[in-house]
């Protein structure tokens, strides 16, 4: 199975470059060209769109392998926008994007209690009782739930 470190060694090769002059037209070393074409490391996302932009291939094609390598037609630099008072629709399936909320109020809570225990210096006694003054809510039930999981497990004294 062609991984995606073969497709980015195809890319450069088609190109007709070298791991350096490759690397210098999308911003990397040529060590780092080398890594990811054997798979030593995967391409960060700035690198992976900087190969499809600069190299005019197909994302789908470099991700995965599916499609065709190169996009057919340029793409516009500027595309021209709509006339005005055009308005563009998008449809929404009414469950992804329930789903979608959901999934933001819970790294929004997520966000909140990591923020919390930073405030309280690591320390999950503290952010569980609210014993950091009075800038510190009272009590968080998420640090108190994984302290007492904790304690049960015998991982705090």
């Amino acid at each position: 199975m062609e991984s995606i470190g073969d497709r980015i060694k195809q890319v450069r090769e088609k190109a007709d470059l070298s791991q350096k002059a490759f690397g210098k037209r999308i911003g990397i070393s040529q060590t780092a060209v080398t890594a990811l074409e054997n798979n030593q490391s995967e391409p960060r996302l700035g690198t992976f769109y900087k190969i499809v932009e600069e190299f005019r291939v197909n994302a789908d094609w470099l991700r995965a392998g599916a499609g065709q390598m190169k996009l057919d037609a340029p793409q516009p630099t500027d595309p021209t926008p709509p006339p005005p008072g055009t308005t563009l629709a998008i449809a929404a399936d009414p469950d992804e994007v329930r789903e979608l909320k959901a999934q933001l109020r819970e790294a929004n809570e997520q966000l909140r209690f990591m923020r919390d225990l930073m405030r309280s210096g690591g320390d999950l006694r503290k952010l569980a009782t609210g014993t950091d003054g009075p800038s510190f809510p009272s009590g968080n039930q998420e640090a108190a739930e994984i302290l007492q999981r904790r304690q049960a497990m015998s991982l705090v004294a």
